[in-house]
């Protein structure tokens, strides 16, 4: 939907009597609020972000069995356990993995599993607490010359 058809929507729905609902970030934990910066930042270098965050949707599931099956459907369909929040296609063809930390929090053993088994594939695995962290790795992956080092 184009921004003029949201706004046309709004304008429908107003003269229909329903009342518009307020726009708000999804969720405001600490570490989403970190990683929706990062993201923004990503966009703004010519980076692709992609997120990974597909259990967060489990949320909705209603009952245990939801549960198990929404988390079964997502592993037959690639979910790792311990994956990062972010993959992040870079120019030249690099990639990153990117998992948001906040400043206390702690990788769990299944992220520590993945950040080593990605290693030893050759990729990059980064933790980032804020986003002058991503700001760091982006210009050593990049260089100063603006080509990736």
């Amino acid at each position: 939907m184009t921004v003029g058809g949201w706004g046309e929507w709004l304008k429908n729905m107003r003269s229909n009597g329903e009342k518009p609902f307020k726009m708000t970030r999804e969720n405001n934990h600490d570490e989403h609020i970190i990683q929706e910066d990062i993201v923004a930042y990503l966009r703004g270098r010519w980076c692709i972000p992609i997120d990974t965050d597909v259990m967060d949707g489990n949320k909705w599931a209603t009952s245990d069995l939801a549960r198990i099956k929404y988390i079964n459907i997502h592993k037959s369909r690639g979910y790792t356990n311990g994956q990062p929040d972010l993959v992040v296609l870079m120019p030249s063809g690099r990639t990153l993995l990117v998992e948001v930390k906040t400043p206390h929090g702690r990788q769990s053993e299944a992220q520590k599993a993945y950040q080593t088994a990605a290693e030893n594939l050759g990729h990059s695995y980064y933790v980032v607490r804020n986003l002058e962290d991503m700001k760091k790795i982006l210009d050593k992956e990049i260089g100063d010359n603006g080509k990736l080092g």
